[in-house]
């Protein structure tokens, strides 16, 4: 049988050997967790927590475009066990799809179905993989509308911002910088997701990233990857002919934000939020 490997687009029910030479590090900032917008309030969506400045909620988008070039998997961390090197080491890792000629894809509106990219898919070799990464374009295209107990919807609008009517407004995000603009953070780890946890690090075509101490991200910065660290890990047999990879937006992929002192849970404004995933082991009978 001809070894085939689809990549699947599924969003799921209801509700991405470390080298031993010595690496340049790199500087990340701690992911703020991201709860579920909540709609059992009235008004608000997001449960306030006043431990925290800025509040959020993760909701599942209308639409969320990205532009994927690369995924693999990988039996160590790819950035190091401290995620900090400014070199991606590939050494644990197996490429199994690439597109140089990437287009953006909305993986939101292919909710339920499983569709083919068009690029080149490979299948790894025999062997247990525990962190999927994703090499994609830094650019998010992102859409989302969500309900609170009373009725009342908030939905994206331009610039960020929100309305109470109408169609959800699709926004561009460009993410070159985790941090403040002055020392590059261009590590974002930790984020909670469905049965992972996902860390994005901007870097170039060659997933390299800014060095500790650079002032801005301006020479790494027309990519991300995303990289899964997965509670079960797959295994991949002699007996696999294929894998799914299921992009999982249910209750994270854009997120609603309270800015305001008063922490009343009503959102202010709007923005894009990690994804999660996973590869589907298909096996022969």
């Amino acid at each position: 049988m001809t070894k085939l490997l689809q990549i699947a687009i599924v969003v799921l029910s209801t509700l991405f050997v470390i080298s031993t030479q010595a690496r340049a590090a790199s500087e990340n900032v701690n992911a703020d967790p991201l709860p579920a917008c909540s709609s059992s309030l009235s008004g608000a969506v997001i449960i306030p927590n006043f431990s925290n400045t800025v509040r959020q909620c993760g909701a599942t988008p209308s639409s969320y475009s990205i532009t994927v070039y690369e995924m693999g998997v990988c039996t160590s961390h790819p950035y190091g066990a401290s995620k900090d090197s400014s070199t991606f080491d590939a050494s644990t890792c197996e490429v199994v799809y690439s597109d140089a000629a990437a287009t953006s894809t909305d993986i939101a509106g292919s909710i339920g179905t499983t569709s083919s990219l068009p690029g080149t898919s490979t299948l790894p070799p025999p062997g247990t993989y525990g962190f999927p990464y994703i090499l994609f374009k830094n650019e998010f295209k992102v859409s989302g509308t969500f309900t609170s107990a009373n009725g009342t919807v908030t939905t994206s609008d331009a610039g960020n911002n929100l309305k109470t009517s109408g169609t959800p407004v699709v926004i561009t995000e460009s993410l070159d910088d985790f941090g403040a603009a002055a020392n590059c953070q261009s590590g974002y780890v930790g984020a909670t997701v469905t049965g992972a946890t996902i860390d994005g690090f901007i870097a170039d075509a060659n997933k390299e990233r800014e060095v500790t101490g650079a002032g801005n991200c301006n020479a790494h910065k027309t990519h991300l990857v995303g990289v899964l660290t997965l509670t079960s890990p797959f295994t991949i047999t002699p007996q696999t002919y294929g894998l799914n990879f299921k992009f999982n937006l249910t209750g994270q992929g854009v997120q609603f934000v309270d800015t305001t002192g008063t922490a009343d849970g009503v959102p202010d404004e709007f923005g894009s939020a990690p994804f999660s995933g996973t590869f589907e082991v298909l096996n022969q009978d």
